[in-house]
């Protein structure tokens, strides 16, 4: 085995172990919390799941609503995020879970979103807005979440990285009402206590955001600035 087979192998192992700890994460930990305790999802809701990858969160909230409601997950299916990260497994999933009637798949970028505006009634994004590179693009992606959404309508965000006080200011800036912040403790360690996943809830509600204000925190103060109308 050459060099660069051996330098791949390890690299398909991170990308599998990586994996298996968001299985973990979502399937058995976080969002059943959330969705069973924290969240109330109405069975005719319409739900966006950005980089759905193999599905994981979309299932949970197609299993949760009825033939009324729609959960469409987007994805630009790379396989340097997950391993067998591809449009073709998790549409097959989809059909062995016997979801068709109610989820969709697309390929579609979280910064640039081919939707109509105030159409979902949640976004989720779950390990996925950490992939996003530079910091302005993590931004353009909320923005784009934030666009989507309908008033009142609720964004889910679980990652990991030190971006969770990135988010939070952002969102917060640009007037979403905070109703969930969460850091798992350990068994949210992906590599040790300095990269742990978190969950955060944020509800789009707030007048500022409806006339289009963006709130800019500049020497701890804020200016409210007329840039764009979601």
């Amino acid at each position: 085995m050459d060099n660069i087979s051996i330098l791949q192998k390890k690299k398909n192992t991170r990308i599998f172990k990586q994996f298996k700890k968001a299985n973990y994460i979502i399937n058995y930990f976080t969002f059943p919390y959330l969705m069973d305790i924290v969240l109330v999802i109405p069975e005719d809701s319409i739900i966006l799941d950005l980089g759905t990858g193999h599905g994981l969160v979309l299932i949970k909230f197609a299993s949760k609503i009825s033939s009324e409601g729609h959960v469409t997950g987007i994805d630009l299916w790379k396989n340097m995020d997950q391993s067998d990260n591809s449009f073709k497994s998790t549409q097959q999933l989809l059909q062995e879970k016997n979801l068709e009637n109610r989820s969709d798949l697309k390929t579609a970028d979280m910064i640039e979103l081919p939707f109509e505006n105030k159409k979902y009634d949640f976004v989720t994004a779950s390990m996925a807005i950490h992939n996003i590179k530079p910091k302005q693009n993590r931004y353009k992606a909320l923005d784009e979440a934030t666009r989507v959404l309908k008033t009142e309508a609720l964004l889910i965000i679980l990652d990991t990285r030190n971006h969770k006080k990135e988010y939070l200011s952002y969102l917060i800036a640009l007037g979403y009402r905070i109703k969930y912040a969460k850091t798992y403790g350990i068994i949210g360690w992906w590599t040790g206590p300095w990269m742990s996943s978190y969950a955060i809830i944020a509800e789009k509600n707030y007048d500022m955001i409806e006339k289009g204000y963006l709130i800019i925190w500049f020497n701890k103060s804020f200016f409210p600035s007329k840039i764009r109308t979601f």
